[in-house]
Order: C-alpha cells, then sequence, then structure tokens
C-alpha cells in the first residue's frame, strides 16, 4: 500500500490590509500613507498533495473563513481506493481526479483494470497513466 504525502501547513496571523491615503490622481503608483487591518486569524491544519484548502475574505462582514482540506480519496469507494494504491505513488493524486469524474461504469472497468493480477507488473504504470490523464 503507498503511502500518501502529507505536508503542515500553517498561516500565522493572515492579515487583510487596505491602502489608505496617499493621491487621488489615476496614477499607477500610489503613496500609501497608513495600512488599516480589516481581519486576521491563525490557521494551522494538514494538507494531503491532493488536498485543496481555501481562506475566503467576504468583504461586505470584513470576516475569513476557511474550508477544510478536502482529499477526495476518501471518497472513493474501497475497490476505487485499492486501484489507486496498486498504482505508482507518483500518479495516485492524478488517478484520483480521474476516478472522482469518471462515470461509475467506467471508474469501475478501470479500477478492475488496474487490479487484475494477469496483468504484468511492467505494464502497470502505463494503465494507471492512461486513465490518469486521458481525456
Amino acid at each position: 500500500m503507498n503511502t500518501r504525502a502529507i505536508a503542515a501547513i500553517t498561516i500565522g496571523m493572515l492579515l487583510i490590509l487596505i491602502p489608505t491615503g496617499g493621491s487621488s490622481e489615476n496614477t499607477p503608483t500610489r503613496e500609501v500613507k497608513e495600512w488599516i487591518e480589516l481581519t486576521s486569524g491563525n490557521y494551522s491544519f494538514f494538507i494531503n498533495s491532493s488536498n485543496d484548502m481555501v481562506i475566503e475574505f467576504d468583504g461586505s462582514s470584513d470576516e475569513l473563513s476557511s474550508s477544510a482540506p478536502y482529499d477526495p480519496y476518501y471518497d472513493l469507494n474501497s475497490t476505487l481506493q485499492r486501484a489507486v494504491d496498486r498504482a505508482p505513488l507518483w500518479l495516485n493524486d492524478t488517478l484520483v481526479w480521474s476516478f472522482s469524474n469518471l462515470r461509475d461504469m467506467y471508474r469501475m472497468k478501470y479500477a478492475e483494470l488496474l487490479l487484475n493480477e494477469s496483468i504484468d507488473s511492467r505494464y502497470l504504470d502505463e494503465i494507471a497513466f492512461t486513465i490518469a490523464y486521458m481525456p
């Protein structure tokens, strides 16, 4: 079974600042006289290499919000997870996204192909690559 990479990310005191003052002319550069802190926050979380993490700023309420890290691997059924785990590690993330976007009928056919023990292991990475990068 392949080990999935995890990165630890810490964003300390994320500040949203806007400039005030300066020239009112329409010039490309403006002298900033003062910064006003609209909001700040501390975030610490783990992100797998296939995770997405979004921090959003709501200008109407001057609030920051974040989404929990999301890994689509855990949305796959156990057969699809085994197929991803059998593929070379460097293809896992792309293969997960591919399986996530395929119709169920095709997902299972491709997963069965990757899990087929009669396939020569020399060709497993070629098959996984084809599934991961097909349009």
